[in-house]
């Protein structure tokens, strides 16, 4: 954690010379992605040498500001791109969210060679949450949230809207808590309702905050504010103030960020292609910690250092496999529409 506030220091301290206050925009999700996937990989290889412990907490923290942008960019698309909810369920669960993940299963099948000893049912009833591959909660949770945002973006009433975005990940962190799912199940996921409600009046908070003293003053409230929620976390074990910390910490995010003119930054090409392949970074690096782990010696740097780059070398060509056929299944789909609509 301490690396952590240093950053946000950091990012605070360059905040405070600019006077242009900035949306949550695009540019600032794409320089992001790349150093929270990064960020995830290294707090699972925390464990592994001295010098990267200070990032063992950080994987909660990290999986919450993802949760955040989730939500935050479907309640902007939904509100600004015409049709957007329509074909929702191909574009953005089966599409970007699904099938990479059926990609990463195949390639933990792969590296695992011995299919035989692989149950199923050991795998979805595990005591600790339903997993298929190392860390697929995440997906699992995810593809539920979007599921209920697609829920709400049907209801006509803006109130029954926020409730039902509410009340759809609150329900998973009821229930994941209360059946004692690992703490990655429930700790953070009402960040993606954070996000699509912060979506919804970020004009009007933007207003409060768009000031030096406004910048400096909110800042200051979300720090006294998540050192209280995670002091009482890691003290006292409590579920309520542990959602609240890492559901809400991607506020402070925003709010540091707020001052700071990432566009530039969001052209680099190496920041647009380490954003483009985040997911798939986060899909496969278990996967290949587990190999490592089973069939080589490594230990401490070394293990990391492979890991890092392992793991890119697989997330890149997952990233390209599933790409080759997304584009193959769509023109063959392309091809069947035209050749039935000449029939008729």
């Amino acid at each position: 954690m301490i690396a952590f506030t240093i950053i946000i220091a950091i990012l605070f301290l360059v905040g405070l010379k600019s006077q242009d206050y900035r949306p949550f925009d695009k540019d600032k999700v794409v320089v992001l992605k790349p150093f929270l996937a990064l960020g995830i990989v290294l707090s699972h290889l925390s464990s592994y040498s001295i010098y990267l412990h200070d990032f063992q907490r950080w994987g909660s923290l990290i999986v919450g500001i993802f949760f955040f942008i989730s939500g935050y960019g479907l309640s902007y698309s939904l509100h600004y791109k015409v049709g957007y909810i329509r074909n929702f369920f191909l574009h953005r669960i089966a599409k970007a969210l699904l099938l990479p993940y059926m990609g990463a299963l195949l390639f933990y099948f792969v590296l695992n060679g011995n299919w035989s000893d692989y149950s199923f049912f050991d795998h979805i009833s595990r005591v600790s949450g339903p997993s298929l591959i190392p860390n697929d909660w995440f997906v699992f949770a995810l593809v539920y949230c979007y599921m209920f945002f697609w829920i709400g973006a049907k209801c006509k009433a803006p109130s029954l809207r926020r409730t039902v975005l509410f009340a759809g990940p609150l329900l998973l962190v009821v229930f994941t808590a209360g059946m004692g799912y690992g703490r990655n199940w429930w700790a953070c996921t009402m960040a993606f309702a954070v996000g699509a409600f912060y979506q919804n009046w970020e004009s009007a908070i933007l207003r409060i905050i768009s000031s030096r003293k406004g910048y400096i003053a909110s800042n200051f409230a979300c720090f006294l504010l998540f050192a209280v929620l995670i002091a009482c976390s890691a003290l006292f074990g409590n579920i309520i103030s542990t959602v609240l910390a890492y559901s809400l910490l991607p506020l402070w995010v925003v709010a540091v960020l707020v001052p700071l003119d990432c566009s530039k930054a969001a052209k680099n090409r190496i920041v647009l292609f380490g954003g483009a392949i985040s997911y798939e970074v986060y899909l496969v690096h278990g996967i290949v910690m587990d190999y490592l782990n089973r069939h080589t010696s490594l230990d401490g740097m070394a293990f990391a250092a492979v890991t890092l780059i392992t793991s890119f070398i697989a997330a890149v060509l997952l990233k390209y496999m599933v790409s080759f056929v997304s584009r193959s299944a769509e023109r063959a789909l392309s091809l069947l529409t035209g050749s039935s609509a000449k029939n008729t």
